[in-house]
């Protein structure tokens, strides 16, 4: 961690993170301060107990910093957790969460709003849209009112990208809300102006589209 504000970078202490023991290839990422700045969400594989990756820090400001794991869904289970964002009160917070089913098939993804304690509030299945995607990068969510917005992406299938809305009261996605794209994958969300503002990567260009929050169709396609 390194201290910018003088003129000359310097070291400021670290704090340091419970251990984990990683079983996946995934890496997680992303650290996430509370509305209110009192906490700090941290999200990697590389934090966490086994089968928790989220590493929550309290009392920031103090420097008798309160370090533990939040172990939320399916906890006798591999998992691997990204987080989208806080919830507005700073009580929970919104991820997308990863976990093999009981016989260790296949994996299943749903959206979950968990309180600080591991209490999952709410939690959803991903929609059908959402499902092709297969989750290799994932973005931070941006929250408005109601809804969540998260991007991700994949490299190499059919759908390539995808925006889309989660509904914060039961977690489930909103499909009139979601965006895809075949050869473009978003990297940041966010709201300004009454709109949906995605940035959009490819291989030979970029672009930042707006969007209406309210469209008649199931999704809208980008070529």
């Amino acid at each position: 961690m390194l201290d910018i504000t003088g003129s000359e970078p310097k070291s400021a202490k670290t704090v340091e993170l419970p251990s984990y023991t990683a079983k996946s290839y995934y890496s997680g990422f992303g650290v996430f301060p509370s509305p209110d700045g009192s906490h700090v969400l941290v999200n990697s594989n590389m934090a966490g107990v086994d089968g928790s990756p989220i590493a929550l820090v309290e009392n920031v400001a103090s420097e008798a910093h309160v370090v533990r794991n939040i172990t939320t869904l399916h906890k006798e289970l591999p998992a691997f957790v990204n987080v989208l964002a806080w919830d507005p009160e700073g009580k929970g917070f919104y991820a997308d969460y990863t976990f093999w089913n009981s016989d260790k098939t296949k994996l299943k993804d749903v959206h979950i709003h968990s309180d600080l304690h591991g209490s999952v509030i709410a939690s959803a299945e991903l929609s059908a849209l959402a499902t092709r995607v297969e989750h290799e990068f994932y973005g931070k969510g941006f929250v408005a009112s109601e809804t969540v917005f998260y991007p991700t992406y994949s490299s190499g299938a059919m759908v390539q990208g995808l925006v889309a809305a989660i509904d914060t009261a039961g977690m489930a996605d909103q499909s009139s809300n979601e965006h895809v794209a075949i050869s473009y994958w978003p990297k940041a969300v966010t709201l300004a102006g009454g709109k949906l503002w995605v940035a959009w990567q490819s291989m030979d260009k970029a672009t930042v589209n707006r969007y209406s929050l309210t469209v008649d169709s199931k999704s809208n396609i980008i070529v």
